[in-house]
């Protein structure tokens, strides 16, 4: 995954305080759901994307 998606995992101000909070409390399992469940959903966004650009034909790459 790129760094863009994982630091917008950070950005979501209340699962960032979900994931703190079930960590705080020992409840490791709900936090580890979260995570998974957040990278899932990054993980589909990414395939989305890539399968508009893929059809847009914009290059995933930066050319300098």
């Amino acid at each position: 995954m790129r760094e863009s998606a994982i630091l917008g995992i950070l950005g979501i101000y209340t699962l960032g305080h979900y994931v703190d909070s079930a960590i705080s409390m020992d409840h490791l399992d709900t936090a580890v759901l979260l995570i998974i469940c957040t990278a899932l959903i990054n993980m589909t966004i990414d395939s989305i994307s890539w399968n508009i650009r893929k059809r847009v034909k914009i290059s995933s790459r930066l050319s300098i």
